[in-house]
């Protein structure tokens, strides 16, 4: 028989993208970094990125995540709420004292976290941030956020055939 319907939550699910060439992608200021310790965690969102068609570096922690940004530039940051060495909280806030002085352009910060308080959005929000998304990550709320925050990214990749 035929297959039954995808159920509409998984419309994004059921399509997958080619991401552009990295070239483009940076010359489009689209490349997303990930910064996530949690290795589970890292693999489960770079797999939802590849299937959304994004290109994007990976970050395991705060400090690996501020010497990528001092090698290059990012669209988005995708980063953890709770990590050693340095927090998605820390990370935000100099990343944004960075901006302050003018050394690069203001790049929107997007918090991952378990913890769906609000008093966790507001902390997020007053650190810097610009929304953030609970986990476990669904590919629905991811391009949710892409959409919001990096349109030109989706604008860019191609449909699997």
């Amino acid at each position: 028989g035929a297959p039954a319907p995808a159920p509409r939550g998984a419309a994004a699910a059921a399509r997958a993208w080619r991401a552009p060439d990295r070239a483009v992608a940076a010359a489009a200021n689209t490349v997303i970094l990930v910064v996530e310790d949690n290795g589970v965690n890292r693999l489960v969102i770079s797999r939802m990125l590849d299937r959304l068609g994004m290109v994007y570096d990976v970050a395991v922690d705060g400090q690996f995540a501020l010497e990528r940004l001092c090698r290059g530039a990012y669209g988005l940051i995708l980063t953890d709420f709770h990590m050693p060495r340095t927090d998605g909280l820390t990370l935000a806030r100099t990343v944004r004292e960075g901006e302050r002085g003018g050394q690069r352009p203001p790049v929107p910060i997007v918090a991952l976290t378990a913890d769906a308080l609000p008093e966790t959005a507001a902390l997020c929000l007053r650190n810097g941030m610009q929304d953030f998304l609970t986990k476990p990550l669904t590919l629905d709320g991811l391009e949710r956020v892409l959409r919001a925050w990096l349109p030109a990214a989706l604008d860019l990749r191609k449909p699997l055939e």
